[in-house]
């Protein structure tokens, strides 16, 4: 299922280096952080983990699951199956899903910085 995209959001792609490993983070327009890739040791292999979470998150390939404490995070795929990062924790299944919607709307109109 290919994500509609609501219009007015924006946000980036923010590229960070430090000790010569590189990641990226998604920030909102508000300044959020909604996800946070692995480190690379590359800029270029953080930026096609970028490419490869919008596609991911484009065609739904995401699973949403529950810790020990009840915690409730997602994870996003790659079309293997595998997972390609995952999210920030939350206190419940409705917030975890909220931030969902809203990385799925900012990762694919959001530039790279």
């Amino acid at each position: 299922k290919a994500v509609e995209l609501k219009s007015g959001y924006s946000g980036k792609w923010s590229i960070e280096e430090k000790d010569g490993k590189y990641l990226a983070k998604l920030v909102a327009s508000n300044g959020g952080i909604l996800l946070v890739t692995p480190s690379y040791s590359n800029e270029n292999g953080v930026k096609s983990c970028i490419e490869n979470v919008k596609q991911s998150l484009a065609l739904d390939k995401i699973s949403i699951h529950s810790d020990k404490e009840g915690k409730f995070f997602f994870k996003v795929l790659s079309s293997a199956g595998r997972t390609i990062l995952q999210s920030s924790k939350y206190a419940t299944k409705y917030q975890c899903e909220k931030s969902l919607a809203s990385a799925k709307n900012f990762a694919q109109k959001a530039i790279i910085r």
